[in-house]
């Protein structure tokens, strides 16, 4: 072959690769746009495990504390523990009366509080007889009776429409050292439930406290029914929620515009605790 270099192929050093200006923008911009789109969904899906586990954790402190309460009777039945024993003493053959609001004054049921301060972590219990100690709803309250606005809390439901029915009303108010702020009304003598059979009292529970939002019946704000062998059960079984799409949802749809948030506790447990709407 006659003369001439052999051609290089290595590329040219006055070549320069990369992005331009333009080029960057834009591509921030569908960053931006993508990030937009799934941020919000990340982040609820992550708030809705945050209140699961709390509602998981409250369970479990309050059954671990019935529990406690049996053991230190050495029975399996609720009745026959130190505080329903406490509270028969105080209804006096009175089947209505109940460690609640109601039936509290100055002083009665003091001796029951110091016992629930032996079985859990308490930093206050209020309700003797003053609606704004009780953990209600504020439109069951007297508004001349209100002397501190910070006791007001107005609950929504799952929908987030304002609550349409009290929740708990009359129930004592009990601020947990964990932050958590619960309504307790336990009765003196047990009551039968269609579902459950004997029940001992109906507890309420806002897992981040009530100072705390969304205050909103579903996603913080739980109800259960507690079993003379100190079990927490849902305000609703499952199978009515299924039949009755208006407490907490459509569950075959997924629709919850019309949803009050109530018994979703049994939503959430049927599903394996997860918060699947």
């Amino acid at each position: 072959m006659s003369g001439g270099g052999r051609q290089s192929l290595e590329p040219s050093n006055n070549k320069r690769f990369g992005f331009t200006l333009a080029e960057v923008l834009i591509t921030l911009g569908i960053i931006g746009v993508v990030a937009a789109l799934t941020l919000p969904t990340l982040i609820q899906k992550y708030q809705k495990q945050v209140w699961v586990n709390q509602l998981k954790k409250s369970v479990s402190t309050f059954e671990n504390g019935f529990k406690m309460m049996l053991a230190d009777a050495g029975t399996d039945d609720l009745l026959n523990t130190e505080f329903w024993q406490k509270l028969q003493e105080q209804a006096n053959g009175n089947e209505d009366f109940q460690y609640s609001c109601e039936y509290a004054t100055a002083d009665n049921l003091t001796a029951n509080d110091e016992i629930l301060k032996k079985y859990f972590k308490i930093l206050s219990i209020g309700g003797n007889g003053e609606d704004i100690s009780c953990y209600f709803d504020y439109r069951n309250a007297d508004l001349e009776s209100i002397k501190d606005p910070e006791d007001l809390y107005a609950y929504k439901q799952l929908n987030k429409a304002r609550l349409v029915m009290p929740i708990t009303v009359g129930a004592r108010n009990i601020q947990m050292a964990d932050g958590t702020t619960a309504g307790l009304q336990a009765v003196a003598y047990a009551q039968q439930h269609p579902v459950y059979g004997d029940v001992v009292a109906v507890l309420a529970i806002d897992i981040n406290g009530k100072n705390k939002g969304p205050n909103q019946l579903g996603r913080d704000a739980f109800s259960f029914y507690v079993t003379r062998k100190g079990v927490l059960m849902p305000s609703r079984n499952y199978e009515s929620l299924k039949a009755t799409p208006v407490l907490c949802g459509n569950i075959e749809t997924g629709d919850i515009n019309n949803a009050m948030g109530i018994g979703c506790e049994a939503r959430i447990i049927h599903d394996g605790w997860k918060m699947n709407y």
